[in-house]
This record gives structure tokens, sequence and C-alpha cells, in this order.
């Protein structure tokens, strides 16, 4: 295989294995988003207990006596990286919550991937924002 037909292939395989953006979200408002937000949380046996939103965080849920933290602030960014998530795990343990969870439509930075695995913070990225919104009890 010649030298740029090899390196348009790389590109197109480049191209499918990064992660897609919630596409259909993008159209919704803030509030609307919001809505469907939590809607798919309790679907899934979350509650929200709090949506006045503090300093690292937006909504409280709880679920099984745990609470947990969640930011979707960053839900229409094409990237999330290593601050957000900072800032969401200090308002964790100045809340004393058992986990957190961010939200985009787009795809988080490897620092920030690896900053979550420590700090037991969940990521919601693009495709599983659809996959999670697209589901029905």
């Amino acid at each position: 295989m010649n030298r740029p037909r090899r390196e348009a292939l790389g590109a197109r395989l480049l191209g499918w294995l990064r992660p897609r953006r919630a596409a259909g979200a993008l159209a919704w408002s803030d509030r609307e988003f919001v809505q469907r937000l939590v809607q798919a949380l309790e679907r899934q046996g979350w509650q929200c207990v709090d949506e006045a939103a503090g300093r690292g965080f937006d909504l409280a849920l709880r679920r099984e006596r745990e609470t947990h933290l969640l930011q979707h602030r960053a839900w229409r960014a094409k990237k999330v990286d290593l601050e957000t998530l900072v800032e969401l795990h200090e308002a964790m343990t100045a809340r004393g919550a058992a986990g957190g969870i961010a939200v985009t439509t787009g795809a988080f930075g490897r620092r920030a991937s690896a900053y979550a695995a420590r700090a037991n913070i969940r990521l919601i990225d693009g495709p599983l924002l659809d996959e999670l919104l697209a589901r029905r009890r």
C-alpha cells in the first residue's frame, strides 16, 4: 500500500475511534437538557435531592443511602479537561459525597479520565450520554 493511501486509511480509522458527540442533545436548551438528564438518572434509581448548584457541582443525587454530586456545566464542551474534575472532587470532599458524576456531550481528556478513576468520579461522555438519554423504562 502506498504512503498517501495508508495515511488516508489511518486518518479514517482515527475518525472512527474518536468519541462522538451526543449531537441530538446539543439542540436542547440548558433547562431541557437538565430535565432529560434528571429523568434518565431517576430511571436508574437516582433521586435528585438538591438542585441548588454549589461550587464545583450542579446537582446532588442519592441512591442507596449514598450521595453523589453531578456536574453538567460543561455539557456542551467538545472536550472536558482536568480542572473541571478537580473542582467536582473538591466539592465532593467538602460535602462528604461518596462519589461524583461528570457529564458532557463531547469527550474527556486523558488527564481528566485518569484523575476521575482515582477520585471515584463516573464519566458520562457523548456516546454514553446518548445511550443514557435513549433508555426507557
